[in-house]
This record gives C-alpha cells, sequence and structure tokens, in this order.
C-alpha cells in the first residue's frame, strides 16, 4: 500500500486543493470489475426517474433519494468533471489505476 505525502507534508491553511482522480464511466467501471473478479460485469445504465425508484425501491427516504438521483444528474451532465487536480502532488506519486483501486476494495 502506497503511503500519502498529504499525510506528513504542511499546507497553507487558506488553499482550497482539488482532489479529483482520472474521468471514468460506469461501463470503465464495470470493465474494471470484471478484470478483477474475473467474470463479466455490465454496466446498465438508467433513467433519472429509474433511478430514483431505484432508490425508493431500496428504502431510501424522499429526500435523499432526491440528493443521490441530483448527484447522478450531475455527473450525467458532465458538471462534476475537473481539468485540473492537485490528487497527485498531495499523494506525492499518480494514483491507482481504477483496477488498482477496485482490486483494494476487493
Amino acid at each position: 500500500m502506497k503511503t500519502s505525502k498529504a499525510l506528513t507534508g504542511s499546507f497553507d491553511s487558506n488553499a482550497i486543493y482539488e482532489l479529483a482522480g482520472d474521468l471514468h464511466t460506469y461501463a470503465d467501471l464495470a470493465e474494471a470489475l470484471s478484470t478483477v473478479l474475473g467474470k463479466e460485469v455490465q454496466a446498465r445504465g438508467l433513467s433519472s426517474q429509474e433511478y430514483r425508484q431505484a432508490l425508493a425501491q431500496a428504502g431510501l427516504p424522499e429526500p435523499v433519494q432526491a440528493i443521490v438521483a441530483g448527484i447522478q444528474d450531475d455527473i450525467a451532465n458532465h458538471q462534476l468533471e475537473v481539468e485540473h487536480s492537485d490528487l497527485d502532488r498531495l499523494l506525492g506519486h499518480a494514483p491507482l489505476s481504477l483496477v488498482e483501486a477496485v482490486e483494494e476494495m476487493i
């Protein structure tokens, strides 16, 4: 496991750091899961309404459904994509690849 210099470094307390990684799609995540698990995993796209229905069926309260669905809408509309990130510099190394990250979580 790699360590982060962000844990030991000194930082300007007035700075704002953007901690974004590489951009990935749900298809990319399905491919990484397929690689790690050794079996095919497929991404399935849902409309915003279908997603809200799934959240409701999972028992999430309406206010939480609205927040989570709103985040997914922002992702679909590219609202959370950033062009600059301080992540590599703060880590002191490149972030894990998607496959490496999935391997660590599973």
